[in-house]
């Protein structure tokens, strides 16, 4: 158990995969990071809006998503020191809930865009593939990346990172 600053009203709180730290979100969307037993704590400059962070693999790395100068969410990658903030999708849909695959090196992701809803992406932001049609949301990368879980058409579904279904 760990006290948060009573100025802090905190939402959206993250993990990371090694156990050592906690991302969250406070107020409109500040992202802040602190270590498990409450120290270090540090805001991290992102852009508004911000929601769902999720830490990468190696805990190096936060996905989030945001909505840049008032625009719609785009999925946004920063560094869990606070450097290197990129909008990966950077399109004019609206993309959020992103999930990591098990190497880091490719994001799942909900977006209104074309051929969607569910795509994945290169953590650069290059190959944005959609892999299902329908009424898809909130895709979960299995550890190993074999597997994207998500609710497909009120079904919950197992795809592989193409789209093909996992009996």
């Amino acid at each position: 158990e760990v006290p948060i600053p009573s100025d802090l009203h905190a939402t959206f709180p993250a993990l990371s995969p090694d156990g050592e730290r906690i991302a969250f979100v406070v107020g409109p969307g500040t992202l802040y990071i602190m270590h498990r037993d409450g120290s270090g704590l540090m805001p991290i400059e992102t852009p508004p809006n911000l929601k769902s962070p999720v830490w990468s693999p190696d805990a190096t790395r936060i996905a989030f998503s945001a909505t840049p100068f008032g625009g719609t969410y785009d999925v946004f990658i920063v560094n869990a020191d606070g450097s290197g903030l990129q909008n990966v999708t950077d399109h004019p849909a609206r993309d959020e809930d992103a999930s990591w695959n098990g190497d880091g090196t490719r994001l799942a992701f909900m977006s209104d865009r074309a051929g969607g809803p569910i795509f994945t992406i290169a953590d650069d932001g290059s190959d944005a593939t959609p892999i299902v049609t329908g009424s898809a949301y909130h895709p979960a990368w299995s550890p190993d990346g074999s597997g994207i879980a998500l609710i497909l058409d009120q079904l919950l579904k197992l795809v592989t990172p193409t789209g093909a279904n996992i009996p």
